[in-house]
């Protein structure tokens, strides 16, 4: 019996890697530069900030560090950077928030699409009204939170406070 299946022509259209021997390209790049190789992988995804080494390791007290000094949120790279460009596909959101926003926000009919909807009427609205709940005023002020949502630019690193504070007027 053999180690290797074919792929399946609808999956091999889509494919990143086109085939065994760019695969094992990219691996041997992987292993004789591995500094180059993973620093050009990581310009793939946003970060907060750059890092200074890709690759800080330490054999004798078999200590590594990737990507030391730098920083990066999971979740903004999973998500909210691609709001802008996926954000009407609204299925694609709701089996990503199913457990985390309420049935009746997920079931609104006047959602056609996700980032049409999140920073539509309702956000605004929602925005005016707020008093500040839901929010820890120690680390983020209100106002300048307010007024990021009612600007003319969304910018989605403040959906979750959003959301957060939705959520505590809920209750």
């Amino acid at each position: 019996m053999s180690d290797l299946y074919p792929v399946k022509p609808h999956i091999a259209e889509r494919a990143h890697i086109r085939g065994r021997q760019e695969y094992e390209r990219l691996y041997r790049l992987s292993l004789d530069n591995p500094d180059w190789f993973w620093g050009e992988q990581a310009k793939a995804i946003s970060w907060f900030h750059p890092w200074q080494n890709v690759l800080d390791a330490d054999y004798e007290e078999v200590d590594f560090a990737w990507f030391s000094g730098g920083r990066l949120n999971a979740s903004f790279n999973c998500v909210d950077r691609h709001l802008q460009t996926l954000g009407d596909r609204t299925a694609i959101m709701r089996s990503l928030f199913t457990e985390v926003l309420p049935d009746q926000l997920l079931a609104r009919p006047d959602k056609a699409v996700f980032g049409g909807a999140f920073v539509g009427r309702w956000t605004r609205d929602f925005a005016r009204d707020w008093q500040g709940d839901g929010v820890d005023h120690d680390l983020v002020d209100p106002e300048i939170l307010r007024a990021s949502w009612l600007a003319e630019k969304f910018d989605f690193r403040g959906a979750l406070l959003l959301q957060a504070a939705w959520l505590h007027q809920q209750r």
